[in-house]
């Protein structure tokens, strides 16, 4: 009999890095670190991971975290099966869809502090932990994303220093006309900027994206993207503007001082 090929965890290109830490390419935050704030209580007390109930873009290898979203939008048929799992220190989750009940789990260092359903159809999930037999207030939820409506710009400081050695770094989103993220929205970008910066580079975050960092031109991923200013040497109002088809642009200002 001959002998079985090892299995391999490793994607052909684009795929360039593995993508199994706690933080992506651009620093955000995946589910792993959502739940280890979970039990280090140093954030939310509960966090909803749902599987992808699509094709799982990659193997899980030994040291990787299951292919799950903290989104209840997915393009699927009513009926679809999906899984939810639930990280929390409480006793106990109460799961629900649009408001009726799915079911309760227990969650302990037996489960690994998750609470797992399988919940059929799309729509509005939310779920209350219990602990020492009382409500905690633990409460948290999941609402569908509507069609992509407009782009946001947000930065992460309103000045910097008038310096090439200082940065400026902008996420822009997808929004739907509520003002919720659409998160598996994918929309062609286009940066401009004016003011004595220049746009030093920008990414999504997507593994299997290998564009390149520099330019003007971008494609979301998870419906966000990021966007890296960097002044020229003089003071003065930075502005950067953000385009997409279809979509009502964005604008933020950043004041280089």
């Amino acid at each position: 009999m001959a002998e079985r090929e090892p299995p391999t965890f490793l994607l052909a290109f684009p795929w360039h890095v593995s993508h199994c830490g706690d933080l992506d390419l651009c620093g955000w935050k995946r589910p792993q670190s959502y739940y280890r704030d979970v039990l280090w209580r140093r954030g939310a007390p509960v966090y909803v991971a749902v599987h992808r109930p699509a094709p799982a873009r990659r193997n899980v290898s030994l040291w990787g975290w299951p292919g799950v979203e903290a989104s209840w939008t997915w393009s699927v048929e009513a009926g679809t099966p999906i899984a939810v799992d639930v990280y929390t220190t409480a006793a106990r989750v109460d799961l629900s869809l649009n408001g009726a009940p799915v079911g309760s789990q227990p969650a302990s260092r037996a489960t690994k502090f998750i609470a797992s359903f399988s919940v059929r159809t799309r729509g509005h999930a939310s779920r209350r932990g219990l602990r020492r037999g009382r409500i905690g207030g633990r409460r948290a939820e999941l609402v569908t994303a509507g069609s992509p409506a407009a782009l946001a710009a947000s930065a992460d400081r309103a000045a910097i220093a008038a310096s090439r050695d200082d940065l400026a770094y902008v996420t822009v989103e997808v929004m739907d006309a509520a003002g919720r993220r659409v998160p598996d929205a994918e929309r062609p970008l286009q940066f401009s900027v004016t003011g004595p910066a220049e746009l030093a580079a920008h990414g999504n975050g997507n593994p299997a994206d290998a564009s390149s960092y520099r330019g003007y031109a971008r494609t979301t991923f998870n419906g966000r993207a990021l966007a890296v200013l960097r002044p020229t040497g003089q003071p003065g109002t930075i502005e950067l503007k953000v385009e997409s088809p279809g979509l009502a642009p964005a604008k933020v200002t950043v004041t280089a001082r």
